[in-house]
């Protein structure tokens, strides 16, 4: 009988009905990771989330105050030109009403800069806890945060100074195209900004991934970060997309349904698209960058399944589903069978025989005499049998 284990020994060293663990236990691609940690560690995402909520507060209350004044300031001007019932006519209206907007966008921006850069504390701090998760390292969620943003944080600052100056200025231009004579260099400046804003964006999320994870100079983290961004085009605009999809349903869905996206991503939603960026920019390290760097751990976290571990494991399962096939039914209400005694034979000699032969008949003899004594029933001095 097993002995039994008390509380205290079960919390510490576990149930000892489970495996040992075991490498090949660890998910075999980098989606099968995300479904890991999502399952498993959703507590720890949760945690961080919260912690990267604390640090985005800044940059929230100040769009909201924003929205707010823009619509009350947009309202003291007579942008049509008309005279209205209670309102006194304005000179050149449409002219005073773009350049009061635009204004009123260059501040919003402006100040929105520091806000991001704010931000972007608790992202280095977020960021490098992914990295610990994803690689399987122990986390106290907590001490390993702030950890994150006591070694990465002034490369999140100058990062996020360049993304904002990158948002501002499609802003700008957005906000500029009444006030200008030419429609045709109007658009031509809107979509140059935007292919900016989309390029610092990726390059933004590879400087942010390789900073936690190397340690690199300025100039090669842009550099990297560059050629990862334009290297792997299609898939960085496909993976932004899909992280950023949460918060683009907020403006888009009706508002039942939008408010329950704010809530999913108050609790877990920059957990779920920081671990898309983390896990995908490992993906790019992993194929094009740790093969080049010296004491760097390809496919760390992950468990890639050999040939020759896929062949005997095969080949493993092959043997358990033939060994099931041959187990012969024995019915446990009947009793077994006794096992039939194998009587001992002589083998007949060749025309041509050596002496090993001989002693083989002869032996053979032997052990069919005493077979034959064995079976024949004892007898009493009087004749009689027993």
């Amino acid at each position: 009988m097993a002995e039994k284990r008390g509380f205290i020994y079960k919390l510490m060293m576990g149930r000892d009905d489970q495996s040992d663990f075991d490498t090949s236990k660890l998910p075999a691609t980098r989606w099968q990771v995300f479904k890991d940690l999502f399952r498993n560690r959703f507590g720890a995402l949760v945690k961080i989330n919260l912690l990267t909520v604390l640090f985005c507060l800044p940059a929230v209350a100040w769009m909201i105050y924003c929205l707010l004044t823009g619509v009350l300031a947009e309202s003291y001007v007579n942008y049509t030109g008309n005279l209205g019932f209670g309102m006194s006519a304005t000179v050149d209206a449409t002219l005073v009403g773009a350049m009061s907007k635009l204004n009123l966008t260059i501040l919003q921006y402006g100040v929105l800069i520091p806000c991001l850069m704010i931000a972007s504390i608790g992202f280095s701090g977020a960021f490098h806890t992914y990295k610990m998760l994803i690689w399987g390292e122990g986390v106290a969620v907590a001490s390993t945060f702030f950890k994150g943003i006591k070694s990465n944080v002034v490369t999140f600052l100058w990062t996020t100074l360049i993304l904002g100056g990158a948002i501002l200025l499609v802003a700008f231009n957005a906000a500029s195209y009444e006030l200008r004579t030419s429609d045709a260099l109007s658009i031509l400046s809107i979509v140059a900004s935007a292919l900016l804003l989309v390029i610092v964006l990726f390059m933004t999320v590879f400087m942010w991934t390789q900073a936690v994870t190397y340690k690199m100079k300025p100039w090669a983290l842009v550099k990297n970060s560059f050629v990862f961004s334009i290297g792997m085009l299609l898939q960085n605009i496909f993976f932004v997309a899909l992280s950023l999809l949460p918060a683009v349903l907020l403006f888009v869905l009706p508002t039942f349904f939008a408010t329950l996206f704010a809530i999913f991503y108050l609790i877990v939603g920059f957990s779920y698209t920081f671990l898309i960026w983390t896990i995908y920019a490992h993906y790019g390290f992993d194929k094009y960058l740790n093969d080049r760097t010296p004491g760097a751990i390809k496919d760390r976290g992950i468990h890639r399944v050999s040939k020759e571990e896929a062949e005997q494991k095969r080949r493993e399962a092959a043997e358990r589903r033939r060994k099931a096939n041959n187990i012969r039914y024995v019915n446990p209400k009947k009793g077994k069978r006794p096992e039939q005694k194998q009587e001992p034979t002589i083998t007949p000699l060749e025309e041509t025989f050596s002496r090993k032969e001989l002693e083989r008949l002869a032996e053979e003899k032997k052990r069919l005499a005493e077979s034959v004594s064995e079976d024949e029933p004892a007898q009493n001095d009087d004749g009689t049998e027993e």
